[in-house]
């Protein structure tokens, strides 16, 4: 083992460092963990864990992120029970039980999960879903759990997988006081995870039922400030909340609209404005009020793919030039906010995916060396982890230790405080993990740097002896990013 920082990525430096220390270790939970840790870093891919409340939205934003209906949207058996997206030639679902063992059963008609298990549900731990969609594993491992409302003796089994994810989706429906403690109880619940607003993104799910009477970009506007107040209130939780119109995002994002679809919102595009108000009105009317050549059955059709929201979202493409299934899918992703979503899950995830997984991994690690460890291996392999950690991409990882204790109330931050936690962990660009925009001069981030350091400093000093490590994290991480300044 070396002392010294090389510049190779982290997971093959961690996995020569288990290579080199597995064999010398005996049988027993160390010698498994490193094991296991070596197993994940075999997989390159990283996994992403979407969680929430029952009928959060969960499986619907699955969908559309996959771009196929896999996971079913339907209560059902299964949906008790974490599954895993994989890629494969056969659709197929493979059931791994409690014992280890694993058996291999047919997908639902289609492709997907099927509505039930031929076995005891208790021995089922969680279940992978294989599909031929080039969505499917692409780009990292989709993983849809159970709502952790669900009563039922499985979820501490199926939760199991979610401890193996790297970064979590958190899907709500309305974030008030009850979601806020299911997030609460789903962040304990996987607390090996080390779940913070280091690695957890927010969804606000089904933004197209905030109001009736709404247009769409009204609604869009009120969910993005619904969101950002959510956010505000969850810092140390969650980087940041995004509204989606999942139900628009699943049919534009799996294809659910046919080519006679679209004729249908043509035609509803060529009806008058006074009939288009009519019927966009409400439900009722949308199915009842007159509609040229549009039959009310292609309208209920219509109506529960998309909603009033997405139906009216349609109908504004075609009317800016989209022809056509494909051009008025495009559209609709882009109303539905899928498509930002995408771009925050490549930013927060799939740009760290190195840090993350060694960080997972490490979190494995660290319950079995502890803090002082006895044995001479055990010490080595504690040491060469202390040295991969000076690496600055897992330095950032340190703060999210600063996070949970901000979010479990251990560590009482004024509001800017919060605010200088928060840019740096869900920062991209030195700018942005100063809070400033990226017209900011180097030597404007310097100042800005120094002001937070000087702040920090001044907190870690009124800290009891015990807290002031956490403070020093952010110090050690905001001098970081000055001198990182060119």
């Amino acid at each position: 083992m070396t002392d010294q920082i090389v510049a190779t990525p982290l997971s093959d430096r961690l996995r020569d460092i288990l290579v080199d220390v597995e064999p010398r270790l005996p049988e027993g939970q160390a010698r498994q963990a490193v094991r296991a840790g070596l197993a994940r870093l075999a997989d390159p891919k990283l996994r992403i864990a979407v969680g929430g409340r029952l009928n959060a939205g969960k499986s619907t934003l699955v969908n559309a992120l996959l771009g196929s209906q896999l996971a079913p949207t339907d209560a059902t058996e299964c949906t008790l029970l974490a599954a895993w997206f994989r890629y494969h030639h056969r659709n197929q679902v493979e059931v791994h039980f409690r014992d280890g063992t694993s058996t291999v059963i047919p997908a639902a008609p289609g492709g997907g999960v099927p509505a039930r298990v031929p076995f005891d549900q208790h021995t089922v731990t969680h279940l992978t879903v294989w599909a031929p969609v080039e969505g499917v594993d692409h780009d990292f491992i989709l993983i849809d759990t159970p709502g952790r409302d669900a009563v039922s003796g499985l979820d501490d089994y199926s939760m199991e997988a979610i401890r193996q994810a790297d970064g979590l989706i958190f899907v709500m429906h309305d974030p008030g006081e009850v979601e806020l403690r299911a997030l609460e109880e789903f962040r304990g619940a996987v607390a090996s995870a080390r779940l913070s607003a280091d690695n957890v993104i927010g969804v606000l799910s089904r933004i197209d039922t905030i109001s009736d009477h709404l247009a769409p970009a009204e609604q869009r506007a009120e969910a993005s400030k619904i969101a950002a107040r959510a956010a505000a209130r969850l810092r140390g939780l969650i980087g940041t909340i995004l509204p989606v119109a999942n139900r628009v995002a699943q049919a534009a994002g799996c294809g659910h609209l046919t080519e006679s679809h679209a004729a249908t919102i043509a035609a509803l595009a060529r009806l008058d404005e006074p009939q288009r108000r009519r019927l966009l009105f409400d439900n009722t009317r949308f199915l009842t009020s007159p509609a040229g050549t549009v039959s009310e059955a292609a309208r209920a059709d219509l109506l529960a793919m998309l909603g009033r929201y997405g139906v009216t979202e349609a109908i504004a493409a075609v009317d800016n030039g989209a022809r056509g299934a494909t051009a008025i899918r495009t559209a609709l992703l882009s109303a539905s906010g899928l498509i930002d979503l995408q771009e925050l899950i490549r930013q927060r995830f799939l740009l760290r995916a190195d840090a993350l997984r060694v960080d997972s991994v490490l979190a494995g690690l660290r319950r079995v060396t502890g803090d002082a460890p006895i044995d001479s291996t055990l010490r080595g392999l504690a040491d060469a982890i202390n040295v991969l950690r000076r690496d600055p991409a897992l330095r950032v990882a340190e703060l999210a230790e600063v996070a949970r204790a901000y979010a479990a109330g251990h560590l009482e931050l004024t509001d800017r405080l919060a605010a200088d936690l928060h840019d740096l962990l869900t920062g991209a660009t030195p700018a942005q993990r100063l809070g400033r925009d990226a017209a900011a001069t180097d030597d404007e981030l310097r100042a800005e740097a120094d002001r937070r350091i000087g702040r920090w400093q001044t907190f870690e000093f009124d800290l009891p002896r015990r807290s002031r490590r956490l403070a020093r994290i952010v110090i050690e991480l905001l001098n970081e990013v000055w001198f990182r300044l060119d």
